[in-house]
């Protein structure tokens, strides 16, 4: 009996596997598979780029910010160089008024 059981089994699988729509079947999920494995590594590198992307606009905020302080700075560096560069002017004409000869500026 356990003979037949299995002589029955071997013939279904058979049948099974040679029937073409099974093996069109199993080529589809093979396909899937594939297609199932690509998708994920495709969606694991967008979630990288993802969060590349987002750390670069970071980056770029903090960069704009340390721009504008520069900015500030700079707009500071040159008003003091301004203010020097008058009262260069000023001292000297003291200085010739005072001394009565010209002074060659600095």
């Amino acid at each position: 009996m356990e003979m037949c059981n299995q002589m029955r089994m071997v013939s279904y699988f058979i049948s099974e596997f040679s029937n073409p729509a099974t093996l069109d079947n199993a080529q589809l999920m093979a396909e899937n598979e594939r297609m199932f494995e690509r998708f994920s590594h495709v969606h694991a590198h967008i979630e990288g780029l993802e969060t590349q992307i987002t750390e670069i606009q970071r980056l770029q905020e903090a960069f704009a910010e340390k721009v504008m302080d520069q900015e500030k700075d700079i707009e500071i560096i040159n008003e003091a160089a301004l203010h020097t560069s008058e009262n260069l002017k000023d001292g000297n004409e003291w200085i010739r008024q005072n001394l009565g000869g010209p002074v060659s500026a600095m």
